[in-house]
């Protein structure tokens, strides 16, 4: 039985799939199986998954009906029979050293789950997030815990991380199906249960941002549905943080500000109509938390005076005024 279980979610990409199996199979470690899970695609995904399957007999290919990404990484997980359980997307690349750092610090720490770092590409082929210290942490379930809610060092993605698969089974961890970030809430759940993390801060993965993604373009098709998860993640990551790591709520208030504030801009970009009651709740949120909202502001990017509009113009007006706003700047 291989040591590592690698899911790829596969859904129309064909365009970009290829690259990103080649960086699989140019790994240092090789005791692996890949599950590629097939998730409807319409192109030629499915054809290609095939075609590497034939070459490779460490290749699983799963063919299902479209149920999202959520679902295809459950279906990888429940398929998977390594030790320790990694993912990727379908247009990403891997580092050849990557499961191979990952797994050897995970068993010289004996850790639940353990994580690098990564590079961000954009379309043009510029590359960010490309400053690390190349220094390993060993984290607590409190540090673990404290790093996921402040990402001073280690990031969110599951796709930087390996998780012990008797711990994911044991926790009953999987993705929620139907939700937009559903790597937060995956992780929240494993972080809450993870005696140990092992960090590395090198880049052994390349985040190839597309203009056209999905997850970039979510808001745009169906804002009312990313609202209402983006709200329902942090609700619920917060209210947890309050019963289980209340010396931890400041940083879990942190980062509902900050994605109130993100969801506020992008109201403003697609309109205010379809916004409510989330906009009203949202500015609600921000007024009672006024104190943390002004004091970190330079952590939200905003002025004295966009602050002090934010919290005291009635919605409407506050959206009314953002959108005169960028008009001028245009």
């Amino acid at each position: 039985m291989p040591l590592l279980t690698i899911v790829i979610p596969v859904y129309n990409a064909e365009n970009y799939l290829k690259p990103c199996l080649d960086s699989v199979a140019a790994q240092e470690f090789t005791d692996y199986e890949l599950v590629l899970v097939d998730d409807g695609s319409a192109d030629g995904s499915g054809r290609i998954c095939d075609e590497y399957a034939v070459r490779d007999p460490r290749i699983r290919v799963i063919h299902q009906s479209n149920g999202g990404q959520a679902a295809a990484r459950n279906r990888g997980i429940d398929a998977a029979v390594g030790d320790y359980v990694g993912f990727c997307d379908n247009d990403d690349i891997l580092h050849p050293s990557i499961f191979r750092v990952l797994l050897e610090n995970a068993g010289a720490a004996g850790t639940d789950i353990s994580a690098c770092s990564y590079n961000e590409r954009d379309m043009r082929g510029k590359v960010s997030h490309d400053r690390h210290s190349g220094e390993t942490f060993y984290l607590s379930n409190r540090e673990g815990m404290e790093q996921f809610l402040s990402r001073e060092k280690m990031d969110i993605y599951v796709w930087t991380k390996i998780y012990r698969r008797t711990f994911l089974e044991a926790h009953g961890i999987r993705f929620e199906q139907g939700r937009n970030d559903e790597d937060f809430l995956f992780n929240y759940a494993a972080f809450r249960r993870a005696g140990q993390t092992v960090f590395t801060d090198r880049a052994l993965y390349t985040y190839n941002v597309r203009d056209d993604s999905e997850c970039r373009m979510f808001y745009k098709k169906d804002l009312r549905r990313y609202l209402h998860n983006t709200l329902y993640r942090t609700y619920k990551i917060e209210s947890g943080i309050r019963r289980e790591y209340p010396e931890l709520l400041s940083l879990a208030k942190r980062q509902t500000i900050r994605y109130h504030i993100m969801m506020i801009g992008r109201i403003i970009q697609t309109g205010y109509r379809l916004s409510e009651p989330y906009f009203s709740y949202m500015m609600r949120y921000l007024r009672e938390n006024r104190r943390q909202v002004i004091a970190q502001r330079n952590y939200w990017g905003m002025s004295r005076l966009g602050i002090s509009l934010l919290l005291l113009l009635p919605p409407r007006w506050y959206c009314f005024y953002r959108r005169i706003l960028e008009k001028v700047r245009k």
